[in-house]
Order: structure tokens, then C-alpha cells, then sequence
């Protein structure tokens, strides 16, 4: 079998590869779903539940296999799978039943209240039901599955997303919208207020459709919404087409030079990405630099867990792999990189990033200035310093809601001064008594869920007194950034250490493994305590 694509423009074109990645991955895929047709599960795509028996429910955010099996089974009218391992065109009965099975299990579930749990039972969770219930809708329809498409399960969700305001996360706004309009598409259902209510989720809760996540920029997660921009664009269900290359243009500026996107100076510390979208928004001039072509395919899949591989990342990767092999793609050359420096400036949602050849320089304006450089040959982290009084740990790298910092960009160069505080989140550990708690009490689902998300996500306790002042120079002559740290306000039995190359925050898709984690923060070692109260280093941008 031989691309259509020309393999010099990059992995995210090369359909012999996608290809690859998806025979690579389609033993694990496989494993993670019940395909016993006798069993009382049949169809559940969570293996802690089925088969280790870890929860006793479905994480609904899972049930998204049926789509990736629905697009191998249309790939297949275009391929023979004839390098593959494990796909086999005389599979796709195989594929079509069990994706049936899936979606029947699916609508079932969605049938009590019209939506699907993910952490707990009674969550009533919003993403794990648009993201499932998009993958429910859209295979049933690639697949001709009336039953589905008419099943009153999708019609409860329907109904509850229709009123669903903007939550502070776009993506799954954004994936609400792409199910809502493909729903109001197919059945021809209240199209006028589908129409209104996918432009309300994709402006946010701040009517600007800038696609943040809890009030800043996160690269994984922009290409999460991307994705979704670029399914309702090939559905032909929602005019998304202006987001869409918006959108493509801001992530863009982040593809670094060794093809990685994302990181903990970001909103989410994400650092993986969604291919659809970004092969969607280049196909249609979204890139107009190539950088999309820089991206590192391969890298980024296989550092996925079981989890957020057979969550959306599949479905994408499958799906990226049909509109190849259906349409073929002009892909523009990719542009080389200019000599001097340009920079983008992202600063009203958290990030400024400098870049020129082979240089990239990433900083969280809402991060307590956290820096990550790339050059072609390294990665260098600093996610500043954390300070631990009594038995807890306060850290600079936490996403501020009110960012304090003064920029000035010159031709020379730029100059950052951030002033940050020391936060931490609570934590929340699981035990016998609180997961009966919250099955005796899962008529409060929605209520805890809320709660959860505030004391984990949303609410940050403050070391009072104590700040971090940073200032990050990058002088473009000499190619050299210099980072000058004071940190005030320490009692004296605090303990001040370098941070490690990770943030607080529980997300669950965030610490996958990620380039320099491993590498010395500036010969600092994060183990000790440092004794010092300023600190000052010059580092190559060169590498």
C-alpha cells in the first residue's frame, strides 16, 4: 500500500504511518473491551471495571471505541491493510458487531438520566457524556445504526446539553457542540436551537471563543477542541470553519522544533495532541508555516496510557487516517523557519513564546513565569521553586487567576517580570469509607462533582507573605536568556527547594512522559535545600 501523501511533509500526512500506529495499537485497544457476547458486560470499555472488577461501574469517558472501530471498518474500503499485523479487511464484521455492542451499551447508559458517570457513580459527568456520546452518534452513523441514531438514551442527552451553559473548560464545550449539532443534523431535531446553543458553548463562558481552559491557554487541550471544531466541519452540522483556522493559528505558534506541543507552563500542563484538527485546520490553510508538519506523531502516541488512548486520541488517529486515505491532502511545503526571531504574543491567555530556526522559548505569564526551552538538540524545565512549611508544599507553578506581570518586547529582545505566589491545592485520597459514602449518597452526584472540582481544580490555598519575583531576559544578539530569581518572605524553618518539572494540579491528562524531565534544571538538584534567597543563571538559547 503506498500514500497518497508525500512522507517529506511530515507525520502528520504520512497515511503509511498513521496506518502503522493504528495496527501497533489495536491489540491494546482491543483489550480494554469486553468482547465476550455472553458476558453481562459485553460491550463496557473499561477493564478496571469488567475485568479487574476495580469500580463498579463504566467510566463513560472510555466509551469511545466504537467510533475507532467504525473508522477501521470505512478504512477499509480504501486500503487492504496489506504491512498490517493485526488489521485485516476480513475483520470488519467483526469490528461492525462489536461497535454495535459498545453503542448499544452506551445508550443504555444514558437512558436513566441522560448522562454518563466517570469518577464515581452518579456524577452525572459532562465531559465523559459529550465525548462518548459524539463517538456513540458519529460511528452509529458511519455504520448505517438506526437504532442507535433513534435510541432514547441519545435523545436524554440531547435534551440536558441543550441547555448546558459554557463551562471553564473548552474542549468539552466544544465537544457538546459537535454532538448537539450532529444530532439536530441527523434527525432533524430542533436545528434553530442546536444552532444556539453550539455557538453559546463555542464562545465560553467569557463570549469570546478564545478556547481556554479554567481561564488560560493549554496546548493539548486547544487541539482537544480543534479536534471537535474540525469533526463538525467534515459532519457539515455546524459552520465552524472561522474557529477552526482561528484557533489552528494560535496552537501553531507553539509546535516546537522537535515536534512536541505543550507543557507544564501551560494552563493544563498538557503535552500531548489531537492529529484530526490539526490535519483538518492545515488542509484547509490553517498552518500557513508548516509547522504542523513538524509534529512528532509517533512520540506522542506512544507515551498515551490505556486510558486517553482508547478516550479520544484513537477515534482522532483513525479518523485522520480515513480522511487520507479518502481525500488525500495538498499540504503546503513547510516553511523554513526564519532567522530572526518573531514572537507571539498569547499574554491575555497566560503565555508568550519567542521562536526562531531551530529555538523555541515558552514562558506561563500565569505560572509564576515558568520557562521551557527547546533547541534542536535539548529541553530545558523551570518551574520555578516550592516551599515546604510543616508538612505541606507550596509551589510557583500554579495557575494564577490574577497574574501579576510586566512585559516589554523590543527588536532586541524581551523583558518579563513576574511576581508570583506560593500555592498548593488540596489533595483527596480515596478510601473504603468514602467510596461507599458516595454510593449511599450518588442522588448528590452532581453536587459532589462540583465540590471535587473546586477543591482540585479550581481553588488554591495561598502562602501568605511569601512571593516569588522572577525576571527573564532574552537578548536576541547574543542568544542568550538570563532568569534573575528572588524569592521573599520565607519564615525561618521554611524549606526552599527547586521544583521538579511538574505542577500540582490534578489533571488527569497531564504527566505523560515529556522531553527534559530527566534533565538537570541548570545543574540545580531539586533534592536539596537551598539556603539562598537569589539566584541568577545564563542559559544558551543555542543549546
Amino acid at each position: 500500500m503506498k500514500s497518497t501523501i508525500d512522507v517529506g511533509a511530515g507525520q502528520l500526512f504520512d497515511l503509511n504511518l498513521v496506518i502503522n500506529l493504528l495496527d501497533r495499537f489495536y491489540p491494546r485497544l482491543l483489550t480494554q473491551i469486553d468482547r465476550d457476547p455472553d458476558s453481562p458486560t459485553y460491550g463496557s470499555c473499561d477493564r478496571h471495571f469488567w475485568m479487574y472488577r476495580l469500580n463498579d461501574f463504566d467510566s463513560g469517558v472510555v466509551q469511545q471505541a466504537g467510533l475507532t472501530l467504525a473508522a477501521l471498518d470505512r478504512l477499509a474500503d480504501y486500503t487492504d491493510f496489506a504491512d498490517c499485523r493485526y488489521l485485516d479487511p476480513a475483520h470488519r464484521g467483526y469490528w461492525r458487531k462489536l461497535a454495535l455492542a459498545i453503542n448499544r451499551r452506551n445508550v443504555r447508559l444514558l437512558e436513566a438520566n441522560g448522562f454518563l458517570d466517570e469518577y464515581f457513580p452518579g456524577e452525572r459527568s459532562f465531559p465523559a457524556t459529550v465525548f462518548a456520546g459524539y463517538a456513540t452518534l458519529k460511528s452509529a452513523v458511519m455504520l448505517g445504526q438506526q437504532e442507535i441514531i433513534d435510541a432514547p438514551g441519545l435523545a436524554a442527552a440531547a435534551e440536558r446539553l441543550l441547555s448546558r451553559p459554557a463551562s471553564p473548560a473548552a474542549n468539552q464545550d466544544t465537544a457538546a457542540a459537535a454532538f448537539l449539532a450532529l444530532y439536530g443534523k441527523t434527525r432533524n431535531w430542533k436545528t434553530d436551537q442546536v444552532a444556539a446553543a453550539a455557538a453559546k458553548l463555542l464562545a465560553g463562558q467569557d463570549g469570546k471563543a478564545a478556547f481556554g481552559e479554567y481561564g488560560g491557554l493549554d496546548l493539548g487541550y486547544a487541539t482537544v477542541s480543534l479536534n471537535y471544531l474540525a469533526y463538525m466541519a467534515e459532519d457539515e452540522s455546524y459552520p465552524a470553519g472561522d474557529c477552526l483556522a482561528k484557533l489552528a493559528g494560535v496552537i501553531a505558534d507553539f509546535v516546537t522544533p522537535r515536534g512536541f506541543l505543550g507543557g507544564e507552563f501551560a494552563a493544563r500542563s498538557t503535552t500531548y495532541f489531537l492529529p484530526f484538527g490539526l490535519l483538518q485546520a492545515a488542509v484547509r490553510g490553517g498552518d500557513p508555516q508548516g509547522r504542523f508538519s513538524r509534529l512528532d506523531l509517533s512520540a506522542n502516541f506512544d507515551k498515551l496510557d490505556d486510558r486517553y488512548l482508547i478516550h479520544y486520541s484513537l477515534p482522532s488517529l483513525a479518523l485522520t487516517g480515513l480522511k487520507l486515505a479518502r481525500d488525500g491532502a495538498d499540504i503546503p511545503p513547510r516553511v523554513k523557519e526564519q532567522t530572526g526571531w518573531s514572537a507571539g504574543d498569547h499574554s491575555a491567555q497566560g503565555l508568550i513564546v519567542c521562536r526562531r530556526a531551530e529555538t523555541a522559548v515558552i514562558i506561563g505569564l500565569n505560572k509564576g513565569g515558568s520557562v521551557q526551552l527547546e533547541t534542536a538538540a535539548a529541553t530545558f524545565i523551570d518551574c520555578g521553586y516550592r516551599v515546604r512549611r510543616g508538612a505541606e508544599t507550596f509551589a510557583t507553578c500554579v495557575l494564577d487567576a490574577n497574574p501579576d506581570f510586566r512585559l516589554e518586547r523590543s527588536a532586541e529582545g524581551m523583558v518579563l517580570e513576574t511576581r508570583a505566589s506560593f500555592q498548593r491545592y488540596a489533595t483527596l485520597t480515596a478510601s473504603p469509607l468514602k467510596t461507599v459514602a458516595l454510593r449511599l449518597l450518588r442522588v448528590l452526584g452532581p453536587t459532589f462533582n462540583a465540590y471535587f472540582k473546586s477543591r482540585l481544580i479550581k481553588s488554591t490555598q495561598v502562602l501568605p507573605g511569601c512571593t516569588l519575583k522572577r525576571r527573564v531576559s532574552l537578548s536576541f544578539a547574543s542568544r542568550k536568556m538570563s532568569i534573575d530569581d528572588e524569592v521573599i518572605g520565607l519564615r525561618p524553618d521554611d524549606l526552599l527547594h527547586s521544583a521538579p518539572p511538574w505542577s500540582f494540579r490534578l489533571v488527569p491528562s497531564a504527566k505523560f512522559y515529556q522531553e527534559g524531565e530527566a534533565m538537570p534544571v541548570n545543574d540545580r538538584n531539586s533534592e536539596s535545600v537551598l539556603t539562598e534567597r537569589t539566584f541568577s543563571r545564563v542559559i544558551d538559547l543555542d543549546g
